[in-house]
């Protein structure tokens, strides 16, 4: 007669080493979108230092948020007070944007691995979500709303210095980004990536419950 605690330990064991179906990376909260400022007019500079001294490395500065205005870029530092730096096109020159992120760099790398594993490693395909404004370039499924933008600043005279908004946009009486994310997830036999999470995330206790519910 089989033991019963002993066949569900090895139903359990199974269902752990069983090969995953798909690899699950969400980049909705770490996900940015990288501004290259051309220049930094000298001009600029003192108001520039002063931010740099909110910063605990003295590089990347938190800000509510950076948006293009009609001359150049509106930085809004402090929604309480509602302090804000304009820094124009003359200041800064061209700016080239791309995405970034670092679990964008870990999408980029598992391309490169996957790769080198060659085609008899059985790897699961890999699925991405994240921000409308960056999901093209990854090919993922486009959640309504923009990535965190951030503003990199460095010239000769001027140490580098980054502006980044303290986490992504969206429309939040019409957008709830956890339920999309766990649908995305969806309880699927998956390698799930978690990447930089905002305090209080709800993701953690997510993943957990899942782990609970499909052993």
């Amino acid at each position: 007669m089989t033991d019963p605690a002993k066949q569900a330990r090895e139903q359990a064991i199974a269902c752990i080493n069983r090969s995953r179906e798909v690899v699950a990376i969400s980049l909705l909260w770490s996900q940015t979108v990288d501004l290259f400022a051309e220049r930094v007019a000298p001009s600029q500079h003192g108001a520039l230092e002063r931010l740099r001294k909110l910063s605990p490395d003295a590089v990347k500065v938190s800000v509510e948020s950076i948006e293009r205005d009609q001359a150049g870029w509106r930085i809004l530092i402090d929604g309480a007070t509602g302090e804000e730096l304009i820094l124009s096109d003359q200041d800064v020159g061209e700016v080239t944007r791309l995405p970034g992120g670092g679990l964008l760099n870990l999408a980029s790398d598992m391309k490169v691995l996957l790769a080198a594993l060659g085609s008899e490693a059985n790897v699961p395909p890999i699925e991405h979500l994240s921000w409308e404004d960056t999901a093209p370039h990854l090919g993922a499924k486009a959640v309504p709303g923009r990535s965190r933008t951030s503003l990199i600043l460095q010239d000769t005279g001027f140490a580098k210095l980054i502006l980044t908004e303290k986490g992504p946009s969206w429309d939040r009486a019409k957008v709830d980004p956890v339920e999309i994310e766990q649908e995305f997830l969806a309880r699927r036999n998956a390698f799930i990536f978690i990447g930089q999470e905002p305090p209080g995330s709800q993701k953690f206790e997510m993943v957990r419950r899942m782990k609970l519910g499909n052993p």
